[in-house]
């Protein structure tokens, strides 16, 4: 029997940059906790590795079942600050960026058609 490759965050970083087929984001069936609702425990040829992914932002946090929900506590806090937008709207940095200079009136902007 082979021991199972335990991968670091690097590599599994650089697999699932290159969607290897080997990896894959499973939701563990029993928890006790509600904080596994924005994770998915990552896994290379159907092995656990120690990292879980997070839904919202997809960062890549270690983990390892003697953690229990410490590192999703700590990493919630930061990732709501991050995504604290109250709605789900592109904001208008997503079109324009801050130092983007906008006209104040667009061209042909009250030109009337000629009859």
């Amino acid at each position: 029997m082979t021991t199972p490759t335990i991968y670091n965050k690097q590599q599994l970083s650089k697999m699932i940059e290159n969607k290897n087929p080997t990896v894959s984001f499973v939701k563990p069936k029993h928890t006790k906790s509600n904080k596994w609702d924005n994770y998915l425990q990552i896994f290379v040829n159907d092995c656990a590795q120690h990292f879980i992914s997070c839904l919202k932002c997809h960062s890549i946090l270690a983990w390892k079942p003697n953690d229990g929900t410490n590192v999703m506590e700590k990493h919630n806090k930061a990732c709501k600050q991050q995504f604290s937008s109250s709605s789900s709207q592109p904001s208008i940095e997503s079109f324009h960026p801050k130092n983007c200079i906008v006209p104040k009136k667009p061209n042909n902007f009250n030109k009337t058609k000629n009859n």
